[in-house]
């Protein structure tokens, strides 16, 4: 919590001084969808599935999946932004079984946050489009939630839930295709996704770590590389930006 609050802080310190030296500024809400390795969580649920022995079948297998992002962009020169990112996403795994004498369910659900800073140059493109190659790089905060039921026929239900967490760090280069109409530029963007994160620890315990049994108990570590691609809408802050790339 103490390291959200300094990178809040710093987020506003920024925002000020930009906002003081009449910086042209820009407002970045993007959506996009991508892909995630997930190799020792796609593990994790193969030894789950063993271990159980029944006819056991993994109906989600940790998907591509929607994401969010807040962008805030300066323009240090004409051809070059600098800004910072916020982005979110989610994907999950569910391996279930039922019949007539109950049912078994596992889920592990998966979320990220990330937050970071961003640098990128303009290329000027034919038809009044405009490209970009940008690089991003942030830290990266990992949380799995895992849930499991038994339902017996007659007998009842139990079922059980952890919360595990993780940091990390993620870099992301990407491309992006820009188009301006009015004030308001309407972009599409493609990238790749490299992240390196700390094993899953324990809710309120960092010493308990997550392990895989069938991997001779190493750590379980979130995957999220993979492509990535997004549209976003970009406003305006201050009325230089709008005039300029």
């Amino acid at each position: 919590m103490n390291n959200i609050m300094t990178l809040a802080a710093g987020f506003l310190l920024i925002f000020g001084a930009a906002v003081k030296a009449q910086t042209p500024a820009e407002i970045r809400l993007g959506a996009g969808y991508g892909s995630y390795s997930m190799g020792d969580m796609k593990a994790l649920q193969e030894n789950s599935m063993q271990e159980i022995g029944i006819n056991v079948q993994a109906t989600e297998r940790f998907p591509a999946y929607f994401n969010y992002s807040l962008r805030y962009m300066f323009k240090s020169e004409v051809d070059n932004h600098f800004g910072i990112v916020a982005e979110m996403g989610s994907t999950g795994g569910r391996v279930g079984y039922a019949d007539y004498s109950g049912s078994y369910r596992e889920d592990l659900l998966l979320r990220y946050r990330r937050i970071g800073v961003v640098v990128e140059s303009h290329h000027a493109l034919p038809k009044r489009f405009d490209g970009w190659l940008g690089l991003e790089a942030s830290l990266l905060f990992s949380k799995l939630i895992y849930e499991g039921e038994v339902n017996l026929t007659g007998a009842g239900t139990a079922s059980e839930g952890y919360t595990f967490y993780a940091w990390g760090g993620a870099v992301q280069p990407y491309i992006a295709l820009e188009r301006k109409i009015g004030i308001i530029r309407l972009g599409a963007q493609a990238g790749v996704c490299l992240s390196l994160s700390e094993g899953f620890s324990l809710k309120g315990d960092r010493d308990t770590k997550l392990v895989n049994p069938g991997k001779n108990n190493e750590e379980v570590v979130p995957g999220w590389n993979g492509w990535r691609l997004g549209m976003y809408i970009g406003v305006p802050l201050t009325a230089s930006s709008s005039k300029e790339n």
